[in-house]
């Protein structure tokens, strides 16, 4: 359901115990074609990462992980 909720979301905080990202790129890429690349605010303080790092290279994505914030 989260790929279904995803376009709605103006801003992410992902903060989970999984093994694996819950996110990728395609995901991401699918939910910003609907939003009709309306900016998508992106924060993953998961360790390890929730949100698949390729994501950071999409446009209208602004993704930020533990090791950026200070």
């Amino acid at each position: 359901e989260l790929a279904d909720h995803l376009p709605k979301a103006d801003i992410v905080i992902s903060s989970t115990a999984s093994p694996v990202p819950i996110l990728g790129k395609g995901t991401v890429e699918r939910a910003i074609k609907i939003r009709k690349h309306r900016p998508m605010f992106m924060v993953d303080i998961a360790v390890p990462r929730d949100i698949e790092q390729e994501v950071a290279e999409l446009d209208d994505v602004y993704l930020y992980t533990v090791d950026d914030l200070q």
